[in-house]
């Protein structure tokens, strides 16, 4: 199965304006809340797949979406969950807002067949 890395091409999101991201690791000063977004599209397969969302690294008030849906509000430390029902094989967003600030690391979607137990 494909392991699919999203620690890369990010953007800052201000307003209406985006600001491209050069670094592997998203993150910075608590003094006021900050969105990432990184989009990314999928390709169709020839079998069933589920994908999985891991997030090694997650600071305290974190909130995880792809597109409108949340995939988790709250987050400390790291996120592994099932968003197969929340992904298109168009472009997806996937938007990180930090609360309080501090360092995102280990951006991946993990493909799994839809036979395996995760």
């Amino acid at each position: 199965m494909e392991t699919i890395l999203l620690d890369s091409d990010w953007v800052l999101v201000q307003g209406d304006e985006r600001i491209p991201l050069p670094m592997e690791i998203l993150g910075g000063a608590a003094d006021r809340k900050l969105t990432f977004e990184r989009v990314f599209s999928l390709e169709a397969t020839d079998f069933c797949v589920r994908y999985r969302l891991h997030i090694d690294q997650l600071p305290e008030g974190a909130s995880v979406y792809i597109g409108d849906l949340c995939i988790d509000e709250g987050a400390v430390g790291s996120l592994d969950t099932d968003v197969t029902d929340c992904l298109t094989l168009d472009d997806n967003r996937l938007i990180i807002h930090l609360l309080h600030g501090g360092a995102v690391s280990g951006i991946r979607l993990l493909q799994i067949a839809c036979d395996e137990n995760p």
